[in-house]
């Protein structure tokens, strides 16, 4: 389906086929919403884009159009995910303050800002895997950021908040409990469908109990 399908379909259950109530512009937005908890929960909008690292420099701006990164790699070679802690206990400066250079074999997030441990020694390429942040549908031409498996939970989301404004508190729970339930299977289909060393499955192992450094 398309987000104006989508329209067009909560539309037609709420007995409105043209804009009244419930606006159009108000619809769209209820089904950006729903994409974005999607994306946040199962990750399923997927992209890859490319880095260059600098000789010498950990920093990086990551990119703008990522949801999430799920995965990371160096010159070909997949980096581990750290958080400050390791990163404190890696990062120890040396005799005259110097910190590590060498080829980065850990990643770490920083709001809007990715770095490198140990710092690059040379210029490489760095490949960044994520989930993209979905768009807001404005009109027919307009196409869904997750794929079809979730389409018919974005449309019971679409539905159960239209009802919260219509003040239709039976049909609004009832929706909402379908936003769930569908939601929860699409989730268990699409984990099971992704069961390799696939994005979502790279993001889980990076959430051990303890870190390849021993802490917790």
């Amino acid at each position: 389906m398309t987000p104006y399908q989508v329209l067009s379909n909560v539309r037609n259950q709420l007995y409105e086929t043209t804009a009244a109530f419930w606006t159009d512009a108000e619809i769209y937005n209820y089904i950006w919403n729903a994409e974005q908890e999607i994306v946040l929960q199962v990750h399923c909008s997927n992209i890859q884009t490319a880095h260059t690292s600098v000789t010498a420099q950990s920093m990086y701006t990551a990119p703008e159009s990522m949801f999430y990164i799920d995965r990371m790699t160096w010159s070909n070679v997949k980096l581990k995910k750290i958080g400050f802690t390791d990163l404190d206990a890696l990062q120890r400066p040396g005799y005259g303050g110097s910190y590590t250079i060498g080829s980065p074999t850990y990643y770490y997030l920083s709001g809007l800002s990715y770095g490198l441990w140990p710092i690059p020694q040379n210029s490489s390429t760095i490949n960044i895997y994520g989930s993209k942040i979905p768009v807001l549908a404005t009109g027919a031409s307009s196409e869904f950021t997750v794929e079809p498996l979730f389409h018919m939970c974005i449309q019971d989301y679409a539905l159960y908040r239209c009802f919260i404004k219509d003040q239709d508190d039976g049909r609004s729970k009832f929706f909402e409990a379908q936003w769930k339930q569908n939601l929860s299977r699409a989730y268990t289909f699409y984990a099971s469908r992704n069961n390799s060393d696939a994005h979502y499955v790279v993001r889980d192992e990076d959430n051990y109990p303890t870190t390849e450094l021993g802490i917790v």
